[in-house]
C-alpha cells in the first residue's frame, strides 16, 4: 500500500493509453460484480465478500488501428510499415486503457426487498488521441501538405484514484427494483490536457511554419516521479460520484434494465504543475538549410538552427491552478429474456462519454446455468471499429468459493488455438479487449417462493407464482 501511487501511475502512463464497458458480465447474475453495471441488480447470493486483489480488471481499446496495420512480413522478416498504418488511421485515433483492483467488496441481503453493497477499488483511466497527420508526416513527408495544413492537435488525459462506494438495491413495488450507489473518490494522480493544438503549414515554396498552443495540467505526477510520497500525501484530491439504476420485469420472463454510472468529479488541488506552449513564441518558420554556410564550414550554423527551434517549443513549467475532471460517464440500457429455465438471451446498449467523445457499444448475449455449480455467458460485441469481438464468461460456484473469468473479446483466443494452434493472429488484429478475473466468498443462494433457486434475481416473484398456480391445478 505504501507505493500505491507508483502503481497507479505506472498503469496509467507506461501503457500510454478510459473506463471500459463490461458487456459479458452484465448477464452473469451469479457474480457479485454484476452490480458494477447496475446498482439495482441483486446477485444470486445473499452475501459475498471480496478480499484485496480478489477482483482484477484490465481493458484496452483503440478506434483506429491494430498491430497488423503497423507491420508487414516478407520472407519471414517483420518490419514497420508506416505507409500501411497511415492508410488505416482515422482523423482522430483514440487509444484507451483501464485498470481496476478491488481492495475490498461486500454485499448482504438484509431482506428480500433490500440489498446492501459496498466496495473499495483502485482505478485508473487513461486516453490518448493521436491525429492521423502525425503519422502522415513521417510516412509521406511534407509534400502532401503543400498549400495546406497538417493537423497536429493531440490530447492525453488520465487519472488514478481510490473509489470507496456504498449503495443499496430496493424493491418499492412488485416487479420493480431501483438502486443507488454513492462514491467517495480520492485522487492520486492526473494528467489533463486543456489545449493541445498544433499545426504545420507548408507554402508553395516549401517553407514550413510550425505553431503550437498547449496547456497541460497535472496533479501528483511531480511527487511520484521525483520523490517517494506517502499514501496520505497522494490521496488529498477528493471528489464524489453517483450510480443509479432500475430493473423492471415487464412481462413474465422479460426484464428491462437501465443505469447511469460514474456521474461525478474529482477536484485536483495537490502537487499541481502546469506545462504550456505560448503561441506567440511557439511559432517558427523553417525556410530550408543554407548549403553555402555548411560548405563554408561555419561553426555552429546547424546547432544554431536547432537551438532556435528548441527554445521556441520547449514546454514551460510552472505551478498550476486547481482543476476539476469528470468521470467517464456511461448510460446502459438492457433487456433479458428467460427462454427456458436456466437459459436466457440478452442485449445491452452502452453510451460512454469522456472528454467530449461519445463511444457507443452493443452487446448480444446468450447465458446458460448448469445447475448451481457452473454459470456461463457468451457474447458478441460491436465497439470501437471492431466487429468480431466474441466474449465468454465462466463462473465456478462452489460456495463458499466462487472462481470466475470473464471478458468481452476472450473467446477468439481459444478458438484460434484450436483452429491452428496460434493466437497471435487474434491478438494482432484486436481493436478491443477486456478481462476480469477473481475469487469471491459467497453464501446463501437466493431462492424463489416455490423453494427453487432463482435464475434471474430481478426482485420479481411473478414467474414463481405462475408455476405454483399451475401445480395446484
Amino acid at each position: 500500500m505504501k507505493r500505491i501511487g507508483f502503481f497507479l501511475l505506472s498503469i496509467m502512463v507506461a501503457t500510454g493509453a478510459v473506463a471500459q464497458v463490461e458487456g459479458t458480465i452484465h448477464f452473469m447474475k451469479s457474480l457479485p460484480q454484476v452490480v458494477n453495471n447496475n446498482p439495482a441488480f441483486r446477485p444470486l447470493y445473499k452475501g459475498h465478500i471480496g478480499l484485496p486483489g480478489s477482483s482484477v480488471f484490465v481493458a484496452y481499446t483503440n478506434n483506429g488501428f491494430t498491430y497488423t496495420d503497423l507491420v508487414s512480413t516478407q520472407n519471414g522478416t517483420t518490419t514497420a510499415d508506416l505507409s500501411r498504418l497511415s492508410s488505416t488511421l482515422r482523423d482522430k485515433n483514440f487509444i484507451t486503457q483501464s485498470f481496476q483492483l478491488d481492495l475490498f467488496r461486500m454485499g448482504f441481503q438484509l431482506s428480500p426487498k433490500f440489498y446492501l453493497m459496498g466496495h473499495v477499488t483502485a482505478k485508473t483511466h487513461a486516453q490518448i488521441m493521436i491525429p492521423k497527420d502525425v503519422v502522415g508526416l513521417f510516412t509521406d513527408g511534407t509534400t502532401p501538405y503543400v498549400n495546406g495544413v497538417a493537423n497536429l492537435n493531440s490530447q492525453l488525459n488520465g487519472m488514478g484514484y481510490l473509489e470507496s462506494a456504498l449503495g443499496a438495491s430496493v424493491e418499492p413495488v412488485r416487479n420493480l427494483r431501483i438502486g443507488f450507489r454513492a462514491k467517495f473518490l480520492q485522487g492520486a494522480a492526473s494528467v489533463n490536457t486543456v489545449r493541445g493544438d498544433g499545426q504545420l503549414i507548408v507554402d508553395s515554396n516549401y517553407n514550413i511554419t510550425a505553431n503550437a498552443n498547449v496547456q497541460v495540467t497535472t496533479s501528483g505526477i511531480n511527487s511520484l516521479t521525483n520523490g517517494n510520497p506517502a499514501v496520505s500525501d497522494l490521496l488529498k484530491n477528493t471528489g464524489f460520484g453517483l450510480d443509479a439504476g432500475a430493473t423492471l420485469e415487464l412481462i413474465p420472463g422479460l426484464t428491462l434494465g437501465a443505469s447511469i454510472l460514474d456521474l461525478g468529479f474529482i477536484s485536483w488541488k495537490n502537487d499541481l504543475r502546469q506545462y504550456t506552449l505560448d503561441p506567440t513564441t511557439a511559432n517558427y518558420t523553417f525556410r530550408g538549410i543554407d548549403v553555402n554556410r555548411i560548405l563554408d564550414d561555419q561553426d555552429g550554423y546547424l546547432d544554431e538552427q536547432m537551438d532556435s527551434l528548441k527554445s521556441r517549443f520547449e514546454l514551460q513549467e510552472s505551478t498550476g491552478a486547481a482543476f476539476r475532471t469528470t468521470l467517464p460517464t456511461r448510460l446502459l440500457l438492457s433487456g433479458e429474456w428467460q427462454v427456458i429455465k436456466n437459459f436466457s438471451v440478452g442485449g445491452l446498449m452502452v453510451l460512454q462519454s469522456y472528454k467530449e467523445r461519445l463511444n457507443p457499444t452493443l452487446v448480444l448475449s446468450a447465458n446458460k446455468n448448469f445447475g448451481r455449480g457452473l454459470t456461463t455467458s457468451f457474447s458478441y460485441t460491436l465497439s470501437n471499429n471492431g466487429w468480431n469481438n466474441l466474449g465468454v464468461g465462466v463462473s465456478l460456484n462452489m460456495a463458499p468459493f466462487q472462481i470466475y473469468v470473464v471478458g468481452d473479446n476472450l473467446l477468439r483466443v481459444p478458438m484460434a488455438l484450436v483452429a491452428d494452434g496460434n493466437m497471435n493472429r487474434v491478438i494482432n488484429n484486436a481493436h478491443f479487449f477486456n478481462l476480469r478475473a477473481g475469487l469471491n466468498f459467497v453464501w446463501g443462494r437466493i431462492k424463489t417462493d416455490d423453494g427453487k433457486s432463482r435464475s434471474t434475481p430481478t426482485g420479481s416473484s411473478r414467474m414463481a407464482d405462475i408455476r405454483s398456480k399451475k401445480r395446484k391445478r
